[in-house]
């Protein structure tokens, strides 16, 4: 019985280090982004952890990494598949609604609406998910981050005091939370 649960700690933790390393590895790629884009790792929210968050003048962007092997693909509900098998739990469903929560909370303490866009991002993944079939999170390779976020032109675009006015409330409500952690880009 001992033996069994040794068995689950260590699986939990080997999860955990190959999630960590995925997010480092995004977190490595949006720290090249222009100064004039808010980068936010590690977010811990009322509402649950975001990996990344990033605010700039194509919008804002709440970030998931996800370090799977394989192919991921829509199971055309709006969920994912990976090697085209369901998941144990829903994935995309539960970052939208982190995202919603979030936006609401933001909206609040910034007294602006912006759009916020949910995305998925495997680093080491073949992504088969096309564009809204998973709904309202897109699902990028970790090499597409530059031109999904940076060279998007078909968001609505943010000035400086707007970009500056989001990035502070995403700092607000992370200190709401005692364990806040976070590296932060210049704001």
């Amino acid at each position: 019985m001992g033996f069994h649960k040794l068995d689950k700690i260590e699986k939990s933790r080997a999860a955990m280090r190959k999630g960590a390393a995925g997010e480092n590895a995004v977190a490595q790629i949006l720290k090249d982004f222009p100064e004039n884009f808010c980068v936010i790792n590690g977010l811990t929210t009322p509402f649950g952890d975001l990996d990344h968050v990033v605010v700039g003048p194509t919008g804002v962007y709440i970030i998931d990494t996800k370090n799977w092997k394989g192919v991921v693909s829509a199971d055309g509900k709006g969920e994912l598949l990976l090697n085209g098998k369901p998941l144990d739990k829903p994935t995309v469903k539960p970052l939208v609604t982190r995202m919603m929560n979030v936006k609401d909370k933001i909206k609040t303490l910034s007294n602006l609406d912006s759009f916020f866009k949910a995305v998925l991002v495997f680093p080491i993944a073949r992504v088969e998910a096309g564009w809204g079939k998973t709904g309202s999170a897109n699902c990028i390779r970790d090499d597409q981050l530059w031109s999904h976020i940076v060279e998007n032109e078909f968001s609505s675009k943010l000035d400086k005091k707007t970009i500056k006015s989001l990035a502070q409330a995403f700092l607000a409500l992370a200190t709401m939370d005692k364990e806040f952690q976070s590296s932060e880009k210049k704001i």
